[in-house]
């Protein structure tokens, strides 16, 4: 399947009010006397091979980015078949809201409040952004699925394999990662961490078969996707804060 991709993250620049920049800025920017999803027509033919489309914005939590992501996104997946919108957050806390617009749950404020740990997602405006993305799967076949890209607090993942496990019939019980990967977390921690970690990562891949006779080989994927992510995190607590800064922030 070619899949078609919408990354919104966030984009912090700084632009030198001087008269070279602004003529530069004139050639490439495109100005909104309003936003809706027709307001991105200028778009119609620039996007025919196009896969992966970025969207910055400069501020959280700012009304009018999200509501120009809002619009972005309808108009990429009405007019240009775009189905897969990644946000900025953990991976875990994703799949909680695409659980919401794929119709499996009801209760947004619910996730927003127990999964979600971004205080700028808790605005009028990504909610609508949401049930937006949710009324469009109850109309069309072709779905739109959403997903986090980070890893730096992983609750929402342990959670995600708790349930797993659950599900499974499984009593294994997960230890760790409380803390975010901006704590201070001790070097026993540390191993702690990464010991909790290879075991999960074991108990998953020995008892692989029945875990996908008791669920489905998708699910089992989904569920260890989790426990990839506690091992990005790991792997991320154990750099210095500099490289960490590097990797995360400055690439």
């Amino acid at each position: 399947m070619n899949y078609k991709i919408v990354f919104f993250f966030t984009l912090c620049t700084t632009i030198l009010s001087n008269a070279q920049h602004t003529d530069v800025l004139k050639k490439y920017a495109i100005g909104f006397d309003h936003l809706t999803a027709d307001s991105f027509s200028f778009l119609d033919n620039e996007l025919t091979d196009i896969r992966i489309v970025g969207y910055g914005e400069d501020t959280h939590g700012t009304s009018e980015f999200t509501i120009l992501a809002k619009e972005l996104m309808h108009y990429l997946s009405e007019k240009q078949g775009f189905k897969i919108c990644i946000i900025e957050t953990g991976f875990g806390e994703g799949q909680y809201l695409n659980d919401y617009i794929q119709g499996k749950r009801d209760d947004l404020k619910s996730i927003l409040d127990n999964h979600n740990t971004s205080w700028r997602y808790e605005t009028k405006e990504f909610i609508e952004l949401m049930n937006q993305l949710k009324e469009y799967n109850q109309n069309h076949l072709d779905k739109i699925h959403l997903y986090g890209c980070e890893m730096q607090i992983v609750l929402a993942d342990i959670n995600r394999i708790r349930e797993y496990l659950s599900n499974v019939g499984s009593e294994y019980q997960i230890d760790g990662f409380e803390k975010h990967i901006w704590q201070s977390i001790e070097d026993s921690e540390k191993t702690d961490y990464y010991l909790s970690y290879i075991k999960l990562k074991k108990h998953f891949e020995n008892n692989y078969e029945e875990f996908i006779r008791k669920t489905s080989e998708r699910e089992f994927n989904i569920a260890y996707q989790h426990i990839i992510v506690l091992g990005q995190f790991v792997t991320t607590i154990h750099q210095t804060t500099v490289q960490r800064k590097h990797d995360l922030r400055d690439m």
